[in-house]
C-alpha cells in the first residue's frame, strides 16, 4: 500500500518572534557581558555596546542617568506572548519558511494536514478528504513542493515491547504498558541534528496515548513535532502563570492549533490516568536563570515539570535536566516523592554539568535578560554555580528514593543504534556514568546504572528486573 509520509531529508521547526529578536539581541549582550568582565562597571559597558549596537539597544531601557538601576529589557518583549509565525523547512541543503500569516487557518490548518499527512498510514486521496479548503490547496503544495511524499508503507522499527520504555532521540523517550503508550518530549524530523535514519511519525503510529512536555527549551518542546498528532491526544504541560521572554504559555499555543485535551496541572495534584498508566506531575528546580536568587520578576523562570510514570510493572522518575535553584532543591522533593509513591524501579536524566559560564549561556540570552541590573553585573563571579544536578545530585536523589536502576538520557542527538555525543561539552556519556557510579557508591545507594544507546528498549516486568534490548532498526 502507498501512503504519504514525511520526506526522510526534510526537517521542520516553528519560529517565534521572539528567535528574530534574539538575533539582534545577542550581539549587544555579548558585548555587555565581555565589557563587564574588563570594567566591572555595568554603566559604562551597557552604554558602550548601546553606541556599538543601536538596533539592539532599543529593545532596552537605557537611562544614561539611571542605568545601575533601571537598566533591563522593555516590559513589552519581556512578558510578550509566544506567537508562531512561521514554519521553517529544511530540505537538505535548502531551506524555506512559510510565513503562518499568509496560511488562512495559521497553525489550526498545519496541524490538521501534518496529523493527518505524517503518520505513514493514509494515502494521498484519503488525507484530501478529510480536509476541508483552504486546507486542501496548502497541503497540495507541501506535497508539490516535496516534503510530503508517498512511499510504500513499513512496519515500525522500534522493537515491539510489552511493558517498558525505549530511549528515542535526545530527550525524547516512548513509555510502554501492555495497553497504553506516553510520549515525552518528541522531536521528529528535527533541525537540532536528526539523522536520515532516524524515527519518525511512522515509528509511533498506533502506540502513543497521551505526550508529557517537560519544559519550553526547544530541545524538549517540539511544536512542529506536536502538530503530527490528532487533536485529542492528551498533552500534559507545566503550568505557566505569565508568558515571559523564558518560558511560553505551552497550554495556550497548544489550545490555538486546534488541541482539545491539554493538561497544565499543579505540582503534587492527583495523578493523572492514562490507560494502565498513572502520572504524578512534579516539580521541576533548577536549570533557571541564577542558583541562589530569583531573577528581577517571580514570573520570569523557566516553568517545568518532573514526572514519575507508574503502572502495575514498574515506576519511573524522569529528572530531565533539573536541580536546585532559590524556589527549592530536587533532593528535597525526592524525599516527598519516597514518601508518596514509594521506591522508584528507574530513575532517567541528564548528567551534564550546566553552569552561569557566559551571558549567553543556557538559551542563547534570554536567560540574561531576566536578570536585574546588580545581577548582570556580579555575573562573572556566578561561573561556578550549578544549574543542574549533575552526576553527585543525581547519585543523593537515586539513593533518596531508593532507585533501583539508573538510565542515562537527553545526552543530545545521534544514529539510532549508537550512545548519543554530548552537546558542547568533552564528556561522553560513558565518563559522566562512571562519575555517577563513583558517586552512587559514595552515597551508598544500591542503585545500578543500565547503559543504552539511542532506540534501544528497556523491558520491564512485575516478575524479573528490567532487561535491555538493543536497538536492531
Amino acid at each position: 500500500m502507498s501512503a504519504v509520509r514525511v520526506t526522510e531529508n526534510v526537517t521542520f521547526r516553528i519560529s517565534y518572534p521572539q528567535h528574530e529578536w534574539l538575533e539582534t539581541l545577542q550581539p549587544f549582550i555579548a558585548d555587555v557581558g565581555e565589557r563587564i568582565v574588563a570594567t566591572g562597571d555595568l554603566k559604562r559597558s551597557v552604554l558602550a555596546a548601546r553606541a556599538a549596537h543601536p538596533r539592539a539597544a532599543e529593545f532596552f531601557v537605557i537611562d544614561p542617568e539611571t542605568v545601575q538601576e533601571s537598566f533591563a529589557l522593555r516590559p513589552e518583549f519581556l512578558f510578550a506572548e509566544w506567537e508562531a509565525s512561521a514554519l521553517l523547512i529544511r530540505e537538505g541543503e535548502s531551506f524555506s519558511e512559510i510565513d503562518l500569516g499568509d496560511v488562512e487557518g495559521g497553525l489550526t490548518t498545519l496541524r490538521s494536514i501534518f496529523s493527518l499527512a505524517a503518520c505513514g498510514v493514509h494515502d494521498r486521496a484519503t488525507i484530501r478528504r478529510r480536509l476541508v479548503e483552504p486546507q486542501r490547496l496548502v497541503f497540495d503544495l507541501l506535497m508539490e513542493d516535496g516534503l510530503f511524499t508517498e512511499a510504500a508503507s513499513r512496519p515500525s522499527r522500534l522493537l515491539r515491547l510489552a511493558s517498558g520504555v525505549h530511549r528515542l532521540q535526545h530527550a525524547s523517550l516512548l513509555y510502554r504498558s501492555r495497553t497504553t503508550g506516553i510520549l515525552v518530549d518528541p522531536h521528529l524530523h528535527s533541525q537540532f541534528g536528526a539523522q536520515a535514519t532516524d524515527f519518525d511519525r511512522r515509528d509511533l503510529e498506533g502506540t502513543v496515548d497521551a505526550i508529557l512536555i517537560t519544559h519550553f527549551h526547544e530541545d524538549h518542546w517540539c511544536l512542529s513535532t506536536l502538530l503530527m498528532f490528532p487533536r485529542d491526544t492528551p498533552i500534559v504541560v507545566p503550568k505557566v502563570p505569565r508568558s515571559s521572554t523564558i518560558c511560553g504559555d505551552m497550554a495556550a499555543l497548544l489550545r490555538r492549533c486546534g488541541f482539545v485535551n491539554v493538561f497544565a496541572v499543579d505540582w503534587w495534584d492527583p495523578p493523572l490516568k492514562f490507560g494502565e498508566f498513572e502520572v504524578h506531575v512534579l516539580p521541576f528546580y533548577g536549570e533557571q536563570p541564577l542558583r541562589f536568587e530569583h531573577p528581577s520578576d517571580a514570573n520570569l523562570r523557566n516553568w517545568g515539570n518532573t514526572y514519575v510514570i507508574r503502572n502495575e510493572d514498574y515506576s519511573s522518575w524522569i529528572l530531565v535536566d533539573s536541580g536546585n535553584d532559590a524556589r527549592g532543591s530536587m533532593r528535597a522533593v525526592a524525599e516527598r516523592v519516597r514518601e508518596r509513591v514509594g521506591p522508584i524501579d528507574m530513575v532517567l536524566s541528564n548528567l551534564r554539568s550546566f553552569c552561569v559560564f557566559s551571558p549567553l549561556y543556557i538559551d542563547g540570552g534570554m536567560y540574561w535578560t531576566t536578570l536585574s541590573p546588580a545581577q548582570k553585573e556580579r555575573l562573572p563571579s556566578m561561573g561556578s554555580h550549578l544549574l543542574t544536578l549533575a552526576p553527585s545530585g543525581v547519585a543523593e536523589v537515586c539513593a533518596a528514593v531508593d532507585a533501583a536502576f539508573y538510565l542515562p538520557y537527553a545526552h543530545w542527538w545521534g544514529e539510532p543504534g549508537s550512545v548519543p555525543g554530548v552537546h558542547g561539552a568533552p564528556e561522553t556519556e560513558g565518563v559522566l556514568l562512571g562519575e555517577l557510579d563513583g558517586h552512587l557508591r559514595a552515597v551508598g545507594a544500591r542503585t545500578r546504572i543500565i547503559a543504552w544507546g539511542i532506540g534501544d528498549a528497556v523491558e520491564c516486568s512485575s516478575r524479573r528486573g528490567p532487561v535491555r534490548r538493543a536497538y536492531r532498526g
